[in-house]
């Protein structure tokens, strides 16, 4: 929960310069991907949803203490790190102004060295978690469930 609460609290300065910045746009999706957009953004949606039906999502804030197990159910059982991927996805589905621009490579590079940090703790913590790595990829779902 303080790691939430920290995450929190350090983000709202960074909102905060990037609106009162704002500058050019750098990057306008094109209307005729309007279409591809809103998937995406659906997408994403759709994977924070399927991620809180697994680890609940009052456990997730850190309200609800949660029993210490490696989780391969779910959304899990496809992609390893659903909530980052949704993160990607809803960073960069959006048009870029120049402050934006920065913000969002920002915000990548956390969440990128997120995963790392959190795979480590992983690993340490469940012995099992380096053949669920092999297993299942961490950011981009396999279509079919036997394919590399």
């Amino acid at each position: 929960m303080l790691f939430n609460i920290f995450s929190a609290v350090t983000v709202l300065p960074l909102v905060w310069w990037t609106y009162q910045l704002d500058g050019p746009l750098v990057f306008k999706w094109p209307f005729y991907l309007w279409p591809l957009r809103l998937a995406l953004f659906f997408g994403a949606l759709y994977l924070m949803l399927a991620a809180f039906k697994v680890y609940g999502f009052m456990s997730f804030l850190g309200l609800k203490p949660e029993k210490k197990e490696l989780k391969r159910e779910g959304i899990l059982l496809r992609l390893r790190h659903p909530l980052y991927t949704a993160g990607f996805i809803l960073l960069w589905v959006r048009d870029q102004s120049l402050s934006w621009f920065w913000v969002d490579l920002l915000l990548t590079a956390y969440l990128l060295v997120g995963t790392k940090l959190e795979e480590k703790k992983l690993k340490l913590m469940f012995p099992e978690y380096e053949r669920y790595q092999k297993e299942v990829p961490g950011f981009w779902p396999r279509l079919k469930k036997g394919s590399s």
